[in-house]
């Protein structure tokens, strides 16, 4: 699994931020899978994130996204059988 933007070193954003959920997801549900790499392209992994693309983190709301997004990233993370 690499972490790129546009095939060049990967900036972190909201929406990728949400789509990992799903790909942990996918990942873990796959019971063939016997190992999973996480690299970046260029030789970084996740150099830099577009804050911005967050909105407003002292918004309850966006908060309560961002923080139900990452518990079920890690809870995907961890399910992964590999």
């Amino acid at each position: 699994m690499q972490f790129h933007t546009d095939g060049r070193p990967f900036v972190f954003t909201a929406q990728d931020h949400s789509e990992l959920v799903d790909a942990f997801y996918r990942i873990a549900q796959d019971r063939a899978g016997k190992i999973v790499i996480l690299t970046g392209a260029g030789g970084e992994f996740i150099p830099s994130i577009d804050f911005g693309s967050f909105g407003k983190m002292a918004d309850p709301d966006v908060w309560s996204q961002v923080h139900d997004e990452g518990v079920q990233i890690v809870e995907n993370l961890g399910n992964c059988g590999v």
